[in-house]
């Protein structure tokens, strides 16, 4: 049987590895969900994603660069900005996610998120 102090100095050490386990995940992207409507993409892979917001409350603006992706559709292969732009322009109703890296500050990805078939 173990005595008490042994199962305190177990209890304590087994919190202290779960904090410590806790503490080390952080997460790489940040994202939001945005209507096609209120977001002006990138003309190119250095530019600016632009999200207008109600009221007078300031717009996102977020950085591309070359690392930036762009999805239609969520499990589908990447696509060039063009082609997203291309398929944005046909769906005005639909909405876009937007992921930003936690690290970098910039856009990692842009999907536009078409309701399946």
């Amino acid at each position: 049987m173990i005595n008490r102090t042994t199962c305190f100095a177990l209890i304590a050490t087994l919190l202290i590895w779960s904090g410590a386990a806790t503490a080390a995940l952080e997460p790489l992207e940040e994202s939001t969900e945005v209507s096609v409507n209120q977001t002006q993409l990138p003309v190119n892979s250095a530019s600016h994603v632009v999200i207008r917001r109600s009221g007078n409350r300031e717009p996102l603006i977020w950085s591309v660069d070359g690392l930036t992706t762009y999805y239609i559709g969520f499990g589908t292969g990447a696509v060039s900005l063009k082609e997203l732009r291309h398929a944005v322009r046909i769906r005005q109703g639909e909405m876009l996610l937007v992921a930003v890296s936690t690290e970098t500050g910039k856009v990692s990805r842009i999907v536009l998120d078409v309701p399946t078939q």
